[in-house]
């Protein structure tokens, strides 16, 4: 498991030849970190379809401060993302805000 600045990268080996299997996701596709638990004392780090049992699952502390730094990166995106939206926002208002006297002047033409 690896937090990287904008996606989290998720390895995992299976099979006796130990095959490879990378998968990335972006933290655009996450909403919340979870922290399951199986057999009372097993834990791991959930987030979206990806589950993960960091230090084989008996190391809480690990596995909290795991789930907490991954929790704080979706958080800061999330922020990114509102951040985003609201300039896109405020730029669609400002073009509509100066149409405004450009058909007010064509309703007024089309009255007289």
């Amino acid at each position: 498991l690896e937090l990287g600045s904008d996606e989290l990268l998720y390895m995992k080996e299976s099979g006796l030849r130990k095959h490879r299997i990378v998968e990335r996701r972006p933290y655009s596709q996450m909403d919340v970190v979870e922290t399951p638990t199986w057999c009372g004392c097993f834990r791991a780090v959930q987030a979206a379809d990806i589950v993960a049992v960091p230090g084989m699952g008996c190391n809480h502390m690990f596995v909290q401060r795991i789930r907490s730094e991954l929790q704080k990166r979706l958080d800061a995106h999330d922020e990114v993302d509102h951040v985003q939206q609201f300039k896109e926002i405020s730029d669609d208002i400002r073009n509509l805000a100066m149409q405004v006297p450009l058909l007010l002047d064509r309703i007024s033409t089309k009255l007289t």
